[in-house]
């Protein structure tokens, strides 16, 4: 895949202020195929924010990956016990909201 058309910060202020899911897609592989960051805090908003049930699902994915390499695999024993307890409400909400992975 390509970097993005469209400038990280402008992506980031869409998805920021205005939920925007096609910014998110693409700020999603900026972040994660690219290495432009640490994607846990957009995934967050994004979930928080705007409701969006693929967010939750990634937020899930950030807590128990600590590297942001998408090929690795999750570590359960990387993660305190609040981490997976999160990390869990997180997998719930995106289920509850109808995202499948």
């Amino acid at each position: 895949m390509n970097e993005p058309d469209r400038p990280i910060s402008v992506l980031k202020d869409l998805v920021l202020k205005k939920g925007d899911i096609e910014a998110y897609e693409e700020l999603e592989i900026a972040y994660l195929d690219y290495g432009h960051g640490n994607f846990y805090g957009i995934a967050k908003v994004m979930a928080d924010k705007y409701d969006y049930p693929k967010a939750y699902y990634d937020v899930y994915i950030q807590i128990l990956r600590p590297t942001q390499n998408p090929e690795a695999t999750i570590n359960l024993d990387s993660c305190t016990v609040e981490e997976k307890k999160k990390a869990i409400i997180y997998l719930k909400k995106a289920f509850e909201k109808g995202f499948e992975p």
